[in-house]
């Protein structure tokens, strides 16, 4: 599809956005009756993709909704997410995402939906404003989360899982 450009004749392309759009966000159809021109969704979800999540992600600061949900993505969540200030949506869910969840997590105060849940998080969970505002589900299928809103209390006496040190960190080990 070609946008319309206003001023053609002088080699400057100017394009006119729709002014609404349709979208499919978590596999529902979405109106989106004004179009932002800072809106930004990533929905990288059920592709199959392994590693790690690069630190970079927190970099874009304009972004609204973030989808890794469904992958074989491994390691810990980067601190940098606490950088995503306009972040609404993360779902990171049915991954194997290890180790504590940021405290950085807590400060996003625009998020109102988040998936953090069937992955190997550990750790209790942070007593972060809006993290403290998620319901159980958010949460659930992390035998080693602890805290609100889960039933389970902090224990100090749990072990972390294998790979993972006794502060929830990922060993890190040159052979």
């Amino acid at each position: 599809m070609e946008l319309p450009s206003d001023n053609t004749k002088r080699g400057v392309h100017s394009y006119k956005l729709p002014s609404s759009m349709t979208l499919i966000v978590k596999g529902q159809m979405v109106d989106f009756n004004k179009i932002w021109k800072d809106f930004s969704t990533i929905d990288l979800s059920s592709n199959s993709f392994c590693g790690k999540l690069p630190n970079a992600i927190g970099d874009l600061t304009s972004l609204h909704h973030l989808n890794f949900s469904h992958n074989a993505l491994n390691g810990s969540i980067p601190k940098s997410f606490g950088q995503l200030k306009n972040l609404e949506s993360l779902d990171l869910s049915v991954n194997q995402l290890a180790g504590p969840i940021p405290d950085e997590i807590g400060g996003l105060t625009f998020l109102s939906k988040l998936n953090l849940s069937y992955n190997k998080f550990v750790g209790a969970i942070s007593k972060g404003l809006q993290i403290q505002t998620f319901s159980a589900d958010s949460f659930e299928g992390n035998s080693g989360l602890c805290g609100f809103p889960l039933d389970k209390r902090s224990n100090t006496n749990v072990s972390p899982p294998a790979g993972y040190d006794d502060n929830g960190e990922e060993k890190r080990e040159i052979e």
